[in-house]
């Protein structure tokens, strides 16, 4: 084999082979916890109050939702990654603070509790299905969280980092539709909790498999052309 039909091979080659995947990003933007609040909706039983570039959220009932944010209209998506990071204080004895990103009905979330020097829950499709994944987490003012969910309401996982504790690839019970509006919300646990969020950074990916570039194709049929050429000329 020559050295130009084993370079056009190995160009052949390298075209056809599934490429593995890789996300793109959708939406991706850190706020301020008064440009959130700015952004985002009041729930029904909570309180806020705007100071400076922090806002501090109360709650009148248990589970409330303190606030959620839409940032993305139904669209087909596939699977798709949704990352996290939270500052915030804790203005009460009781931190039970909870987020998670929603379809509008579905929810898959987390909650980082002080019972048991530290306890990461999750929560199983609302903000009162909780189930205890670990104690003795410690506890931190900033967490950070990676869910990945499958297309079609399929499985979904968490990977979760507070201070020195983290976890990855968790399997969770709940899961929603990757297609719908998507959005983040923030949750409280106990009646008269209070917090104070600093600053909020999500990120919204799709995990699509990235397409054969348009430049590798024509790259190959000229590489296949001047092979043509080549032939015709010696055979004349």
């Amino acid at each position: 084999m020559t050295r130009f039909a084993s370079m056009v091979s190995a160009l052949s080659l390298a075209l056809v082979v599934p490429m593995s995947a890789k996300a793109a990003t959708l939406f991706s933007q850190t706020y301020t916890g008064a440009e959130f609040a700015a952004l985002a909706t009041l729930g029904p039983n909570a309180t806020q109050s705007v100071s400076g570039n922090s806002v501090t959220y109360g709650m009148t009932s248990h589970y409330a939702t303190l606030a959620e944010f839409y940032a993305l209209s139904p669209g087909a998506r596939g699977d798709m990654t949704f990352s996290v990071t939270i500052n915030y204080d804790a203005l009460t004895n009781d931190n039970d603070m909870a987020f998670g990103f929603t379809d509008g009905s579905g929810i898959i979330g987390a909650m980082q509790a002080d019972n048991g020097s530290g306890t990461l829950y999750v929560l199983n499709g609302s903000p009162s299905n909780l189930s205890a994944i670990q104690n003795g987490t410690g506890f931190s003012n900033q967490i950070s969280a990676t869910f990945t969910v499958a297309d079609g309401s399929g499985p979904a996982t968490l990977s979760y980092t507070n201070g020195s504790y983290s976890v990855s690839d968790l399997p969770l019970s709940s899961t929603f539709d990757t297609d719908g509006v998507l959005g983040f919300a923030l949750y409280g646990n106990n009646k008269n909790e209070s917090y104070r969020i600093n600053s909020v950074a999500l990120e919204f990916a799709t995990m699509a498999a990235v397409p054969l570039p348009a430049g590798g194709m024509l790259l190959l049929t000229g590489l296949l052309g001047t092979a043509a050429v080549r032939r015709r000329r010696r055979k004349s």
